[in-house]
């Protein structure tokens, strides 16, 4: 009996891989029939029954195996996601809740219903879930980046620049949170302090080109031109190859009125990836505008 399970459940398998939906359900369902405690067998069914559309009886088989094995959390999940993903959103928020009443210390659950409150525009539920986290799991930067994110859309910016400053204590060479901080600092008006910010990017990746597009980029927002082409000049330094430089470089120059910078610039783009259409006509249109300010 457990060869021909085995055997169900690998047609099923090769069923599902060529596209015959029904002829892999009938598979399963014959492979589940002859072992209905092997839970990949059921896991095989309920798959095949969510890719043929039919979520709803996915739905009811997850909640029935759920009866079966009321302390699996897995199958738990598998239910709070079915019955979110068919629209039950108080029996999927129920389903959480009794996973979380089971394993209250385990922050990935509080992590999973602060996320389906953010969804469903619960900021308040969802900080207040956010913050469990990071009561269990503190120098988790996934959950504290989370928390700065809801702090943000609650418009409690000073809150959420504590949180980022915490994490820039917690790990000093990750770059993403002076990122983050940048950006904020710069939605609040706070130039000088973001510039601080993305500077620490340069200073801790200086050998990747993302951390001067970060400030070339906070530049150009500032009309602050000079230092973005110094930024672009450090980025052709590092890969002199790479033809978008070039090309975004002489937009700079073109906006400077500086023409003859920006049309080497554009030619050297073109050199690099002569098949560009958008470099050929930026260039093309630049000389002509040239030849007629002569």
């Amino acid at each position: 009996m457990d060869q021909e399970g085995l055997y169900h459940n690998r047609q099923g398998h090769l069923k599902l891989e060529s596209g015959d939906l029904e002829g892999a359900l009938r598979e399963f369902t014959e492979a589940c029939a002859m072992q209905p405690e092997n839970l990949g067998f059921r896991n095989s069914r309920i798959h095949c029954l969510r890719s043929m559309g039919k979520k709803k009886e996915a739905m009811e088989e997850i909640a029935a195996l759920l009866r079966e094995r009321p302390g699996n959390q897995e199958i738990g999940i598998m239910l709070f996601e079915a019955q979110e993903e068919n629209g039950a959103l108080y029996e999927a928020l129920a389903t959480l809740d009794s996973l979380i009443e089971r394993d209250p210390f385990d922050p990935e659950l509080h992590w999973r219903k602060g996320e389906f409150f953010a969804i469903h525009e619960n900021m308040g539920g969802a900080l207040s879930e956010i913050e469990q986290c990071v009561s269990l799991d503190p120098e988790n930067p996934k959950y504290l980046n989370a928390k700065s994110e809801i702090l943000i859309s609650l418009e409690r910016e000073e809150d959420a620049m504590e949180n980022y400053d915490r994490l820039i204590k917690i790990n000093p060479f990750d770059p993403d949170p002076y990122y983050q901080m940048g950006n904020l600092l710069v939605n609040m008006g706070q130039e000088s302090r973001a510039e601080e910010y993305y500077r620490k990017l340069v200073e801790l990746r200086p050998h990747q080109i993302h951390s001067y597009q970060v400030l070339a980029q906070f530049y150009e927002t500032f009309d602050r031109y000079e230092e973005a082409l110094g930024c672009y000049n450090s980025m052709i330094t590092l890969d002199p190859r790479k033809s978008n430089l070039y090309f975004d470089r002489g937009s700079i120059y073109e906006g400077m009125g500086r023409y003859a910078e920006a049309q080497r610039d554009y030619e050297e783009a073109l050199k690099l990836e002569p098949e560009n259409r958008e470099y050929s006509l930026r260039l093309q249109s630049l000389v002509r505008r040239i030849r007629g300010t002569k």
